[in-house]
């Protein structure tokens, strides 16, 4: 019996070594849009792995009925809250398996397969984002930070689906934080200069971003203030404008917040 409480993939994908991870990613996102059927999945699964059992599992979780659930009533105080409603793992199960019935070109047929009032924008970025097996989700590597910093000059700041594609099992959100997250970190400090130095690096950062910075913060004046005082108002700063995209890089990546710190 699967447990209710856990990620679907932390299920299906338990006890898979890291070597065999990525090609029973790649497996799963095959059997699940249909592309082979599940005798030559479980098969391919027995040759990777030894075992069927984790697309036994995988098939047991789209089991569902072809009824969709019925939407609560939403009520004016809920309603700014419907799209950001946290997806129950029914929700997801129904997604994956509607996707496994009918593909991933037709939404509007996947949304109402899923019920409980999801849109097709919903469902389809669930999916993208979230749900589709081959997104990777471990920590970022130096070489995947270079490529995606030589990806932002060639698309610039504003391509972060074109950026994605170029970047295996990496989606646009996680580019688009982990992007934001190595931008801001400080320039190696010169022995005589270090207050200049992150001066520099914040304010450039900010310049760069000058849309993502949220509500009226502004970049702190620091041309008439003494060290001590600019140090303050960077902090000040930094707090106000990088919450929010730690709290959404975590969210959808994890791993990024504790790389930053371990590099």
């Amino acid at each position: 019996m699967l447990d209710q409480s856990t990620n679907i993939y932390n299920q299906v994908l338990f006890g898979i070594s890291p070597e065999a991870m990525r090609p029973m990613q790649k497996l799963l996102y095959k059997f699940i849009l249909n592309e082979i059927p599940y005798h030559e999945a479980a098969m391919k699964s027995r040759e990777l792995i030894g075992t069927s059992e984790h697309i036994e599992n995988l098939m047991q979780l789209m089991q569902v009925p072809d009824k969709p659930p019925v939407a609560a009533q939403i009520t004016p105080d809920m309603y700014l809250d419907k799209k950001s409603k946290t997806w129950s793992q029914y929700e997801d199960q129904r997604l994956l398996a509607g996707i496994h019935r009918g593909g991933i070109l037709d939404w509007n047929k996947i949304s109402e397969f899923v019920g409980n009032g999801r849109n097709r924008g919903q469902c389809a970025q669930r999916w993208f984002r979230s749900l589709n097996p081959t997104i990777n989700k471990t920590a970022w590597t130096k070489e995947e930070d270079d490529l995606l910093l030589s990806l932002v000059k060639k698309h610039g700041h504003r391509g972060w689906t074109k950026i994605a594609n170029e970047i295996d099992g990496r989606t646009d959100v996680q580019c688009r934080y982990r992007f934001q997250i190595i931008s801001k970190r400080p320039l190696p400090k010169r022995p005589k200069l270090p207050v200049e130095n992150n001066t520099v690096s914040i304010l450039q950062t900010s310049t760069e971003e000058k849309e993502e910075i949220p509500g009226d913060k502004k970049v702190p004046d620091l041309n008439n203030l003494d060290c001590e005082e600019q140090m303050n108002q960077i902090a000040e700063f930094c707090n106000s404008m990088q919450l929010l995209d730690l709290l959404n890089e975590v969210k959808s990546d994890p791993f990024s917040l504790l790389k930053q710190y371990n590099d």
